[in-house]
């Protein structure tokens, strides 16, 4: 061999491997064992706010039935009502125990999710305060930041539907969508060339990894 390798350095060869292909997913830490996202690489847009919202313990990730972990994020599945309530009290830091109020939506009853809706029902979040939503169906857009803005009990701005080109004064919560733009929280959609298009989505789902951004960026703002 022209460059013959000595046995300490194959060693060497293979740990820098290893901790290399550690570093390309984002590692969650779950009951001590550190689990890596293997749907969540450390080049993608949204790994700096996945890993920052894992950090803090408020996701890490899908589970089998047993509660052991997946190693999936799932980044691209839209976030549902209930997985939003849970997100939201969370990220809020807000205490379940606390929320003794009778639940008012009869379908969150005996879900995983029945403590998260009643603390968002207690707290009277305009999304679930008269209990008749649909827990299992996907949160809009506007739906999303109109729950993290209330969670952290931002002060809403005025409205006057100059700020995105499918958002004006009669848009159904665009008093919340107005609020989170100013507020650095969102800044619509972009083209392919990261140009901003001047559209929002309102009533258009929001994935999991956009929440991870949304709810990351509120935690630094707020």
């Amino acid at each position: 061999e022209l460059f013959p390798v000595r046995k300490d350095d194959s060693v060497v060869e293979r740990m820098q491997g290893a901790a290399i292909e550690v570093r390309s997913h984002v590692t969650v830490n779950i009951r001590g064992s550190s689990i890596v996202l293997e749907d969540v690489p450390t080049y993608a847009w949204f790994a700096e706010f996945v890993e920052d919202m894992a950090s803090r313990g408020i996701i890490s990730g899908y589970r089998d039935e047993n509660g052991n972990p997946l190693g999936q994020y799932g980044p691209a599945d839209n976030v549902t009502i209930e997985q939003l309530s849970k997100i939201a009290v969370e990220s809020a830091g807000i205490n379940l125990q606390q929320c003794t109020n009778a639940l008012k939506n009869e379908q969150a009853s005996g879900r995983w999710s029945e403590s998260y809706i009643r603390c968002a029902e207690s707290h009277d979040w305009a999304l679930y305060g008269d209990g008749t939503v649909d827990v299992t169906r996907p949160a809009s857009r506007s739906e999303v930041v109109t729950t993290v803005l209330q969670a952290f009990d931002a002060s809403f701005r005025s409205l006057d539907g100059t700020v995105f080109k499918d958002v004006n004064a009669t848009t159904e919560l665009g008093v919340a969508i107005e609020t989170a733009a100013a507020d650095g929280i969102v800044s619509g959609y972009t083209d392919e060339e990261g140009n901003l298009t001047g559209f929002f989505g309102p009533e258009n789902p929001v994935n999991r990894a956009e929440i991870a951004k949304i709810v990351s960026m509120a935690l630094r703002i707020y």
